[in-house]
């Protein structure tokens, strides 16, 4: 059950100073003023957060990667190649740049 929502009487910014030229002078006094009041961006996030709810909800299943330690046939394939290959190779004897 929502509770209703109450609408408030959305209030201006004011600025307190000496004197109407003052005010013009030197603007509001402040970087910026409010752009929304607070009941604007409530809605704003709550359409928001029931939007990437829905979002989630309806995205695929994320497929979960394979277990790189897995024994393959394909791994395993190419750990006896090498290894075949280092009985047949001494350590240390490959192309050495045509030297002796």
């Amino acid at each position: 059950k929502q509770k209703p929502m109450i609408r408030r009487k959305i209030m201006n910014p004011f600025i307190l100073v000496k004197s109407e030229l003052q005010q013009h002078l030197f603007g509001s006094g402040y970087p910026s003023l409010p752009t929304m009041t607070l009941d604007e961006f409530y809605e704003q996030e709550m359409k928001r957060m029931v939007e990437q709810q829905e979002r989630e909800r309806n995205a695929p299943k994320p497929v979960e990667p394979e277990d790189p330690d897995e024994e393959t046939e394909e791994s395993l394939a190419k750990a006896r190649a090498w290894d075949d290959w280092k009985d047949t190779h001494k350590r240390g004897e490959g192309n050495r740049y045509n030297r002796s």
